[in-house]
């Protein structure tokens, strides 16, 4: 239970953070909710290919793709 309240906390700040961007940057606000999707458009704002959003999500490799 623990794990699941701070996993929703964590994504509403990463969420508010990116709505922020998100707004700036003329991208739907909405988007900025829908983890793995948030994921997807920051690769294409960043014009990486789609299957960036997969390696995000891989331990070391994220780190290497800052």
């Amino acid at each position: 239970m623990e794990y699941l309240l701070y996993y929703l906390l964590l994504n509403l700040y990463g969420s508010a953070i990116t709505w922020r961007f998100f707004a700036a940057a003329g991208i739907p606000t909405w988007k900025a909710f829908v983890p793995v999707y948030r994921t997807y458009i920051w690769t294409q704002v960043a014009d990486r290919p789609w299957w960036w959003t997969i390696l995000a999500y891989i331990p070391v490799v994220d780190n290497a793709m800052a």
